[in-house]
């Protein structure tokens, strides 16, 4: 039976589902504050948008900035309101960025260990 560990996913989809959680949390953020009742079919419509952008998306700090825009816009919130979390974002670009290698790092080794090329006697 063949084993269904990490190392079977595709990275994109990993950092796609990363990138649509920021994404959905920026534009529920927004919806908050000017006041934008999310209903059920917006909310579906949003999450569909998500999957679609962030797979077009490039792996790149920003790009999720321009992601949100677009959703914003979706769901009636003026695209000027980007500028609210413009400063946390680059923040959240770094984690991002540093999970984002540290995972395919493991990854990386536990595919090496696992198919006998990790010389591991080389680092002790």
């Amino acid at each position: 039976m063949p084993s269904v560990g990490i190392e079977n996913y595709p990275t994109y989809v990993l950092e796609s589902f990363a990138a649509g959680t920021v994404v959905i949390g920026a534009n529920m953020f927004m919806a908050r504050i000017y006041g934008v009742q999310i209903t059920p079919a917006i909310l579906f419509t949003v999450l569909i948008s998500i999957v679609l952008l962030s797979l077009g998306a490039p792996s790149m700090a920003g790009a999720d900035l321009a992601i949100i825009v677009v959703l914003l816009s979706q769901i009636g919130i003026p695209a000027g309101a980007i500028a609210l979390i413009m400063g946390i974002d680059t923040l959240l670009d770094m984690m991002q960025a540093m999970c984002n290698t540290t995972s395919d790092a493991a990854v990386a080794l536990i595919v090496a260990k696992r198919s006998g090329e990790l010389n591991t006697k080389m680092y002790v």
